[in-house]
């Protein structure tokens, strides 16, 4: 069942339910009302890197939510690309000593784009556990064929 169209101007969340039991993290800016940009880390081809790639996302079995973290204008993609980009590929040290991960990528992301006042997301850790609850609710019925859910983030605006 291919899920609802993204709203434009926003910047969401979105994760990925795996077959492991964890999830994919990634950025997702809407371009129109079928495709978006995916921003995150790969490693599919060996070794992790950046990488915005255009996505079916309403066709995606495997999105569990899209969660609107704040407001990209019109026309500031390319902006977004390269705030995104200067995201460390490598654990920061506020993360510790956890393993490289497209989570680990994610939050060092969000920490890039609330210092540069693109989103206001003082918590990371407050907002990772805010989007695992809501993709953990969903996995059940992600599994079961439902679409994913859209809502707005409590801890990012």
């Amino acid at each position: 069942m291919p899920g609802p169209s993204v709203p434009l101007g926003g910047l969401y969340a979105c994760l990925f339910s795996r077959a492991d039991g964890t999830f994919h993290w990634t950025l997702v800016l809407p371009q129109d009302a079928t495709t978006v940009h995916k921003f995150h880390a790969t490693n599919l081809q060996g070794g992790w890197r950046f990488e915005r790639v255009p996505d079916r996302l309403a066709q995606s079995p495997n999105a569990c939510v899209v969660v609107r973290l704040g407001t990209v204008a019109p026309g500031r993609t390319d902006e977004l690309c390269a705030r995104l980009e200067a995201a460390p590929m490598c654990t920061p040290a506020a993360d510790g000593a956890q393993q490289f991960t497209c989570r680990i990528w994610f939050r060092a992301a969000v920490r890039v784009l609330h210092a540069q006042g693109a989103v206001e997301c003082p918590d990371v850790d407050a907002l990772e556990k805010e989007l695992r609850t809501l993709a953990e609710g969903r996995r059940l019925a992600i599994e079961q064929g439902a679409p994913y859910v859209i809502c707005d983030s409590e801890c990012s605006s």
